[in-house]
């Protein structure tokens, strides 16, 4: 008589320690971006300036640590998407009649943000392609 046992099955995580989707790890970018506006507009300020900035690179780090290895390169090129699309979402939610002049300012004004967050994600991921090897 033949005993078999059952299969089991390993989660291959790339190199992650929770592994997302790149969508799932986008959205952990944009949580942490949206918190990071919530908290500076409730300071006193109606304009995202430092917390947004320091929200937004920590969650595109964490998308960088949270995303499977292979999903790498995808989830860093859809960054700087989710800064406009954040800041769609700002410029909806504040309701001026000005929105795409704000928008348009935002984006250029704004620009080092997404430089900031994109050159973080692309330490994390620099440093976990090196010790992977």
């Amino acid at each position: 008589m033949v005993t078999r046992t059952a299969p089991t099955y390993q989660h291959r995580s790339h190199g992650a320690m929770f592994p997302l989707s790149p969508l799932r790890a986008l959205v952990v970018a944009g949580v942490c971006g949206a918190i990071g506006a919530a908290v500076d507009t409730a300071v006193g300020s109606y304009e995202v300036r430092t917390i947004f900035a320091v929200g937004f690179s920590i969650g595109a780090a964490l998308a960088m640590l949270l995303v499977e290895r292979r999903d790498m390169i995808r989830t860093l090129v859809w960054i700087p998407l989710v800064y406009i699309l954040l800041l769609l979402i700002g410029a909806a939610i504040s309701g001026r009649s000005t929105a795409v002049s704000w928008f348009v300012l935002a984006f250029v004004f704004k620009a080092p943000v997404v430089l900031i967050a994109t050159a973080t994600a692309i330490v994390v991921a620099g440093l976990r392609a090196m010790l992977h090897r």
